[in-house]
């Protein structure tokens, strides 16, 4: 099932049904996408990361059809650090992101980034120790859910930095939700425990800029 919603003027859609979607409903939306999407997809080993694409791509395309008229096969256009653009839409920005239990879907006229992340039974303290600041390990470890604590954290940390462009890097992950950072951007998260994941929607105040 797809539910959808509007964020701060940003259009989400999710996708948490996956387990309905067989082989053969798989290979129809397959067909349905563009010859370098389906490379893209089908360079996975695994089944369910082909399957996350496809339906990622398929969401996209749902979004532009409902909210900007765009029909047929939306081409990207990278930048310097990976991030994807609308080939021929420069004023329309999105984000996309999945899970092994949903795939995340936002567009709208401001630049934005998203992160959808699977609930875990607990932290990963590895994960914790590389990229989370002292106060941050503290605020989790004193949660009445660590596990979901942590991961709204991710989520939070994983949605700034997609929407900078500037990707994930080890060096900035600590600290890259300081007051100072925070201050200049809207979180919006949304924890659904009875699927078993967390996502995060984040744009910036007032096109204030990226401060890092």
């Amino acid at each position: 099932m797809v539910s959808s919603l509007t964020v701060d003027g940003l259009h989400v859609y999710v996708l948490d049904d996956l387990e309905q979607i067989d082989e053969s409903l798989f290979g129809d939306h397959l067909r349905l996408l563009p010859a370098w999407r389906r490379r893209q997809a089908l360079s996975f080993r695994r089944h369910i990361d082909q399957l996350l694409c496809v339906e990622a791509y398929r969401l996209l395309q749902r979004a532009l059809r409902e909210h900007y008229g765009i029909e047929g096969q939306p081409a990207f256009r990278y930048g310097p650090c990976g991030k994807p653009r609308l080939a021929g839409y420069p004023q329309i920005h999105f984000s996309l992101s999945h899970c092994e239990r949903g795939v995340l879907c936002v567009v709208g006229d401001m630049p934005v980034g998203c992160d959808i992340e699977t609930v875990g039974t607990a932290p990963d303290q590895d994960v914790m120790a590389a990229c989370y600041s002292a106060g941050e390990q503290s605020a989790v470890y004193e949660s009445p859910v660590p596990a979901v604590a942590f991961t709204r954290l991710w989520t939070c940390k994983e949605a700034l930095l997609k929407l900078s462009g500037l990707g994930l890097s080890a060096d900035r992950l600590p600290n890259v939700l300081s007051s100072e950072v925070t201050a200049r951007y809207l979180f919006t998260t949304c924890e659904r425990m009875a699927q078993g994941y967390v996502w995060t929607v984040c744009r910036s105040r007032e096109g204030l800029p990226i401060p890092f």
